[in-house]
């Protein structure tokens, strides 16, 4: 897989699994959209995407991206249902696309 497809396939499971589209996903400002970018930036950031890349995709900062990905744990901490959307998103990667 490219690195486009593997950024598009992974962006597509968080979405499905966030219950949220594209558009609210990438530019929504609310703590759902919030939390669901935060989780694809960690699964990018898993599979190997460097800081830079990520906020290429995004239109986002380098530090922005940075922010995110440091607050997964605190994010996690207060809200299971984050917890069991990240613990989805990591099976279904583990499944897609490490085949």
């Amino acid at each position: 897989m490219k690195t486009n497809e593997i950024f598009e396939h992974v962006l597509q499971i968080v979405c499905e699994e966030c219950e949220l589209c594209y558009g609210e996903l990438i530019n929504g400002a609310n703590k759902n959209a919030v939390d669901a970018r935060c989780l694809l930036i960690c699964a990018l950031v898993s599979l190997g995407f460097t800081e830079e890349n990520i906020a290429s995709y995004l239109s986002m900062t380098r530090q922005g991206v940075n922010k995110l990905k440091n607050t997964l744990s605190h994010r996690i901490s207060q809200s299971y249902i984050l917890l069991k959307n990240n613990q989805l998103i990591s099976k279904r990667i583990a499944t897609e696309i490490h085949r």
